[in-house]
């Protein structure tokens, strides 16, 4: 229902935003607008506001709007309508705050030159609190079992039906362990659970419904492997904030991505290298099988190393400077 909406179905909230925004600006006279995308109405909503109030606008992508990899809109005047809009926004914003350097790369070649010096990356980036407030004593539980746990769901082309295949073959010729415990945390779509809930890997899977996010850490935290998905439908510039939490966990990681993506170099920039394209069957048996036997003897080395850049301490203060600096330039 969302593609047919004009920018997206939030835009009935534009008109009471606006408004308040303007009584707000009446009492406060506030130096700069931010938009975070998504939804995509922010950005319309800062764009707008911009026009009217005069004072610097900064628009913030979690994400891309009409260079997003899934499509938005069921019909074409809509997405032109959406392009139209997003064209407009850049070239009047101030400044631009992305999540990777790719994205930066894509939005230049397709919006413009302008956009050079004023987009900036920023990084999700991980809380270190999450992890340093987990209880110790519950973290020095060892399992016998061989660990291997993805947080999170699935959505989009993100699918997990060829590590299941691959797992399913293995079985079949006997070479999974019954020590091997593959757990799956978050909530599912019909058709992922139907995957997940494969008769010949009974033993093996188990789903954990969603937990909260003290409890997702800790997940990571204990796992022996940690999975992670990104389709190679999505564009190498995709980054997700799951990325810079797993590589805290300190946790070997089985990243199934765009080979040639920005998260698989920051991976191998910390030490993991087990990485191959998600849909890539014939690495994805020959990885596992490596840390199926790397498990027979001896636990897989788990002390990988993080750095403080990524976390969102010191990005925050990066877009904090950012910011100030941008603001003082353009008042």
């Amino acid at each position: 229902m969302r593609g047919f909406f004009p920018i997206d179905d939030k835009i009935g909230w534009f008109p009471f935003a606006y408004q308040k925004a303007i009584s707000l600006h009446k009492k406060r006279k506030y130096d700069a607008l931010i938009s975070t995308i998504g939804p995509y109405t922010a950005g319309v909503l800062g764009y707008c506001l911009q026009k009217r109030l005069k004072i610097p606008f900064f628009v913030d992508y979690r994400d891309h709007w009409t260079l997003h990899s899934y499509p938005q809109y069921k019909f074409r005047l809509l997405f032109w309508h959406a392009k139209n809009i997003e064209t407009k926004m850049l070239k009047n914003a101030h400044g631009v705050f992305v999540i990777s350097h790719l994205m930066k790369e894509m939005m230049i070649s397709h919006f413009g030159e302008h956009l050079k010096n004023k987009t900036n990356v920023v990084y999700n980036g991980f809380d270190e609190d999450d992890f340093t407030k987990i209880d110790n004593n519950m973290l020095k539980f060892s399992s016998p079992d061989f660990i291997i746990r993805y947080v999170g769901n699935f959505y989009g082309n993100r699918s997990v039906r060829y590590f299941i295949d691959v797992l399913e073959d293995l079985k079949q010729k006997n070479e999974i362990p019954d020590s091997v415990r593959i757990e799956f945390v978050g909530n599912y779509f019909a058709e992922t659970k139907k995957l997940l809930k494969s008769k010949i890997l009974s033993t093996h899977i188990k789903i954990i419904p969603q937990v909260n996010h003290k409890e997702a850490i800790f997940h990571m935290l204990t796992a022996d492997l940690l999975l992670l998905f990104i389709p190679s439908a999505d564009k190498e510039d995709f980054m997700t904030g799951k990325l810079f939490e797993y590589i805290r966990a300190g946790v070997p990681i089985f990243a199934m991505i765009p080979t040639n993506g920005e998260p698989a170099k920051i991976l191998r920039e910390f030490g993991h290298k087990y990485i191959c394209e998600m849909e890539d069957t014939q690495s994805i048996k020959k990885y596992l099988l490596e840390f199926i036997e790397l498990n027979k003897n001896i636990k897989l080395n788990s002390d990988f190393k993080h750095d403080f850049r990524y976390s969102r301490e010191a990005q925050t203060k990066e877009f904090d400077q950012l910011l100030r600096g941008e603001v003082r330039e353009n008042s």
